[in-house]
C-alpha cells in the first residue's frame, strides 16, 4: 500500500484510538477487572498498528493494557509458538 493510501488510515486509526484512551480505566481490562476477547482485540489491533508504523505513545492507557495482556501467560505462550518473541 503506497504511503498516501496508508496516511488516512493511520490517521483514523489514532482517532479511534483517542476515543478508546478516554474509555480505559488505569488498570484492569476494558471491561472491567476480568480478561475478555475485547483486550484480545485491542492487543492484536495494537500490536499491528505499531507494525505500520502508528505512533502508541499518546496513548498510555492503552499502551499498558498492551503491557498487562503480553504478561499474560497464555499470550506469551500464543506468541512463542508463532516465533513471534525472540
Amino acid at each position: 500500500m503506497a504511503a498516501q493510501a496508508k496516511a488516512p488510515a493511520a490517521r483514523r486509526l489514532q482517532e479511534q484510538f483517542a476515543w478508546l484512551e478516554g474509555t480505559l480505566a488505569d488498570t484492569g481490562y476494558q471491561t472491567g477487572d476480568i480478561f475478555t476477547a475485547v483486550d484480545a482485540y485491542l492487543f492484536m489491533l495494537s500490536c499491528w498498528a505499531q507494525q505500520v508504523g502508528v505512533d502508541l505513545s499518546p496513548f498510555p492507557k492503552l499502551c499498558a493494557l498492551r503491557e498487562r495482556v503480553a504478561a499474560r501467560p497464555a499470550v506469551l505462550a500464543a506468541m512463542k509458538a508463532e516465533g513471534l518473541l525472540g
